[in-house]
């Protein structure tokens, strides 16, 4: 997943969505949906996308670390998200599913790869 997709999956987890998001960082909401479209002439700076991920991060959204775990993929390293203080044998469910997927994925691009060069 690229910043971008993990920008728009964060935003859409987000209670109220774009709007929501875009009222927080003080901006239209039309203009930061261009941004996370990456529409001709729109940009999305760093500072917003962290701020995005701190907003959704005190929100508790499932997607909240997709955006830093893409960058993370992207330079070459893994980050491991440390337990919640309190988490529920069902947050912890939910977690370990989530890591799964990923790895599932990352596996899934690894098999591709080695097909293409064949």
């Amino acid at each position: 997943m690229d910043g971008h997709d993990a920008l728009r999956l964060m935003v859409r987890d987000y209670p109220g969505g774009v709007e929501a998001v875009a009222l927080r960082l003080g901006k239209p909401w039309q203009t930061l949906d261009k941004e996370l479209r990456a529409a001709p002439g729109y940009k999305l700076g760093i500072r917003e996308a962290c701020a995005i991920g701190q907003l959704c991060a005190e929100a508790g959204t499932p997607s909240a670390a997709a955006y830093a775990t893409s960058v993370a993929s992207h330079c070459g390293v893994h980050i491991t998200l440390a337990p919640v203080e309190g988490a529920s044998p069902m947050d912890v469910m939910h977690g370990a599913t989530n890591v799964m997927r990923e790895v599932a994925d990352v596996v899934g691009k690894v098999t591709e790869a080695g097909q293409d060069d064949h």
